[in-house]
């Protein structure tokens, strides 16, 4: 390893693309040559092209060449998006994929785990009910370094609910949705409250 060598190791940084081969993409990173793997891009997106500046986050360095990884860089600088809607309390977009234990995966482009608790104002019984379905969300918990993020969705509707509250007025007309049934009448959904038909 070059003396100079270290201080790229785990940082972030542009890289321009020099050529492409069957196995790896060639870049020059601060002067120095570097490689990311094939691999690295997802399948069937398009890779860059010779003479592009990419932004990389640099693995290693054997043998005066470095490693670097695109899809890595990728989630650092969405993991930076996300830091900053948690901070501003701002609503962040995501698909409900996948059910684990004590609640549901979320896509946001990174991984994030989603409480039973706070999926809605009432249990979901069902979870075919929100499964594959894009919500807004608000970010709980952000620890960048094990890049754990928890989202509600519930905090959101709990604001809305709010807001209804303060809008609302006796004898006005509005839509709402039935959510069930019950002997004495029907569960209706207005503008985030559930009321009583």
């Amino acid at each position: 390893m070059t003396e100079e060598a270290p201080d790229l190791q785990g940082r972030y940084l542009d890289a321009s693309v020099t050529e492409l081969d069957e196995e790896k993409v060639n870049i020059t990173i601060d002067d120095r040559p570097g490689y990311i793997p094939r691999s690295d891009f997802f399948a069937g997106s398009e890779l860059p092209k010779a003479g592009e500046t990419i932004r990389v986050y640099v693995e290693k360095e054997s043998h005066g060449v470095w490693l670097a990884s695109k899809d890595k860089a990728d989630r650092m600088g969405l993991l930076d998006q996300l830091k900053h809607a948690f901070n501003d309390e701002r609503p962040v977009e995501g698909e409900i994929v996948g059910v684990t234990d004590g609640g549901f995966n979320v896509d946001l482009g990174v991984k994030a785990f989603l409480p039973s608790s706070q999926v809605s104002l009432r249990p979901v019984k069902d979870p075919n009910e929100v499964l594959g379905q894009t919500f807004q969300f608000r970010i709980i918990r952000f620890e960048r370094g094990r890049q754990n993020v928890v989202v509600s969705r519930r905090v959101l509707l709990d604001g809305q609910r709010d807001q209804s509250f303060k809008t609302l007025k006796n004898d006005a007309i509005v839509t709402g949705v039935v959510t069930r049934f019950a002997d004495f009448g029907a569960f209706v959904e207005v503008e985030g409250l559930e009321g009583l038909l």
